[in-house]
């Protein structure tokens, strides 16, 4: 027998053409298969990473709120304290402001019995005549010679003589020298 174009020959001859061509397409399929398979597994790995990166960065940003929250509170009790100060601080010196008004009421009291005293409106003309370090140094030079002439007459009224100086005198300052 020979080989030859017998239509047996033909039919098996085109259908190993069609199984070389299904294989050589089945090949092209796996190829891209293959190529779609690494390019999946890349694209898996990417994200893989990027998942590690986000879950990095979760861990941190808790990590940050935790410190965030502990320096917050820490702040809120070093401000309440703070606060808490001030409003002492405050009452003190609301305390302190109202003592300062009081006393400040009686001097101005004093001042207006000092200035309805007899003496304050005998001495007004001479006041009003001499400037004022005048006036002041001319009273400590006569109380001085009335000092003088106590001591030479050998200091009578004593009892008189204290009353004026501690109880008048006491609240005139003393000369600045």
């Amino acid at each position: 027998m020979s080989q030859s174009n017998t239509p047996e020959n033909t039919a098996i001859l085109e259908k190993i053409y069609a199984l070389e061509k299904q294989l050589i397409q089945q090949k092209k399929y796996t190829l891209v298969a293959r190529e779609i398979q690494k390019k999946q597994q890349e694209e898996l790995e990417e994200l893989l990473q990027t998942k590690h990166s986000i879950e990095r960065e979760v861990f941190i940003l808790r990590q940050e709120k935790k410190d965030l929250s502990y320096t917050l509170s820490f702040a809120n009790t070093s401000h309440a304290k703070q606060i808490q100060l001030l409003m002492t601080e405050l009452e003190k010196v609301q305390k302190l402001l109202a003592y300062t008004y009081e006393e400040l009421g009686k001097t101005q009291k004093q001042l207006e019995h000092m200035h309805r005293t007899l003496s304050w409106r005998i001495t007004k003309p001479l006041r009003t005549l001499l400037p004022h370090h005048i006036f002041r140094r001319s009273l400590y030079v006569i109380f001085g010679a009335l000092k003088d002439l106590w001591i030479d007459f050998g200091k009578p009224f004593p009892q008189l003589v204290v009353k004026i100086r501690y109880g008048f005198f006491s609240k005139i300052p003393p000369k600045n020298q």
